[in-house]
């Protein structure tokens, strides 16, 4: 099993999760810091992905995590509503309605990058934009 440092959801006072957890990474997001540790090596990973296959690739994956989710959530409501729990009910139509928004935007910006190419969302254009946020410069 993984230390606390290393699982989602690890306690906001243990040190390590702050600094180099998912904590410490939404941050480091929220603050406009560089990412560090297991954040970085994905945002690498990402950087390649997006080298290799394009933005279009990536808004793919993207769509189908968040689809994936949002059907298992549909499946809770139903459960809840069959079960007459008005608490997990309440509990999982929040979670899938904001997940349907979300889902939603992903879905169109897809759509804008399948109809319309990635004309200015090359992979180039994209990293180097990437890039130059991280030197301090703007593009």
């Amino acid at each position: 099993m993984e230390s606390d440092s290393r699982r989602v959801g690890a306690p906001l006072n243990n040190q390590s999760a702050t600094k180099h957890g998912i904590e410490g990474s939404i941050n480091r997001l929220a603050d406009g810091r560089a990412l560090v540790g297991r954040a970085h090596d994905a945002q690498m990973a990402v950087r390649d992905e997006i080298e290799a296959a394009g933005v279009v690739s990536l808004l793919g994956r993207n769509v189908e995590r968040t689809q994936a989710v949002t059907d298992l959530l549909w499946n809770e409501i139903q459960a809840a509503v069959q079960a007459d729990d008005p608490e997990q009910f309440d509990r999982w139509v929040r979670r899938f309605g904001w997940l349907v928004g979300v889902v939603n935007r992903a879905i169109q910006q897809w759509s804008d990058f399948e109809k319309n190419g990635d004309e200015g969302t090359s992979a180039r254009h994209v990293l180097d934009a990437l890039r130059a946020r991280e030197n301090g410069e703007t593009k």
